[in-house]
């Protein structure tokens, strides 16, 4: 079985969620960006199960892959200055 972007975006999302609270890591403005991501990245995972259980196909594992070139494409900007 094959590792995909969903999955590793659910073990993300859930480790960002919860992670903090396992820990006990003080509330800032990062654990709050944290839920932030982690919330969008279950999202996705979730708006592609139910594409995949309509059979329409992996429109958040493309999602993942474009979002993931533009994070990429944004440090290659910054390494270059």
């Amino acid at each position: 079985m094959k590792l995909r972007l969903t999955d590793l975006a659910v073990i993300t999302g859930v480790m960002l969620i919860i992670g903090p609270w396992l820990f006990k890591i003080p509330v800032n403005y990062f654990v709050y960006f944290g839920y932030l991501v982690g919330t969008v990245l279950l999202s996705i995972a979730g708006y592609d199960a139910q594409a995949r259980m309509l059979k329409r196909g992996h429109p958040g594992e493309d999602l993942l892959q474009s979002a993931w070139i533009w994070i990429k494409s944004l440090f290659k900007i910054h390494q270059d200055r």
